[in-house]
């Protein structure tokens, strides 16, 4: 994963492969807290995504109080009321031929003040 916000931080988050496969799985990433509230995001990722299988992108700016799904390098815009600075998003991905299996290859998640 690599976070880019507002400001001059960013971080990076190193993903584990496997090689036998579910039908269905997902993987939620570490919080990060931001240090302000964020009040938009754009996930933007490159995925292998086979026949017969999905992937898709929830996101959370309130430590996975409420999520929002995300689509790819679509922006994302939380509720003012509840705006949080604790990011995490979680990616669900299924197949119906277990084997095959999606892949994620890169993920960055842009996040904005609000």
């Amino acid at each position: 994963m690599q976070l880019i916000g507002s400001s001059a931080v960013s971080w990076w988050v190193s993903l584990e492969y496997a090689t036998s496969y579910h039908s269905t799985g997902h993987w939620t990433s570490q919080k990060v807290a931001t240090g302000t509230n964020v009040g938009k995001v754009r996930a933007v990722w490159s995925s292998d995504v086979p026949t017969s299988s999905s992937v898709s992108v929830k996101v959370s700016n309130d430590n996975g109080s409420s999520w929002e799904n995300a689509t790819n390098n679509v922006e994302v815009s939380f509720s003012t009321l509840g705006a949080g600075n604790e990011l995490l998003y979680s990616i669900f991905m299924g197949t119906d031929d277990t084997s095959k299996t999606p892949k994620i290859e890169s993920f960055t998640l842009w996040y904005e003040e609000g």
